[in-house]
């Protein structure tokens, strides 16, 4: 197989390694508005409906309702 997926190899591509606490740390920084700004960046352009902003919120309030769960998860399974 010649790049399959999941199988990269993330380390040698100069990619940092993080802690389990790193990645929850950052998850906490996730905010409407940096979603927002990377969606607007990402999909739209910069061109942006106010009718958008719904699932903004939506995202953010699934990360926010989350992040707690995530974190007992994560610790459960991780071995770091």
């Amino acid at each position: 197989m010649v790049n399959p997926i999941g199988l990269e190899d993330w380390k040698a591509m100069g990619v940092p390694y993080r802690t389990v606490d790193q990645w929850f740390e950052r998850e906490l920084k996730v905010t409407a508005e940096g979603i927002k700004a990377y969606e607007q960046k990402t999909y739209y352009d910069g061109r942006w409906k106010p009718e958008y902003d719904k699932w903004v919120d939506m995202l953010a309030g699934l990360n926010a309702g989350l992040a707690v769960r995530q974190w007992r998860g994560t610790r459960l399974w991780s071995t770091t």
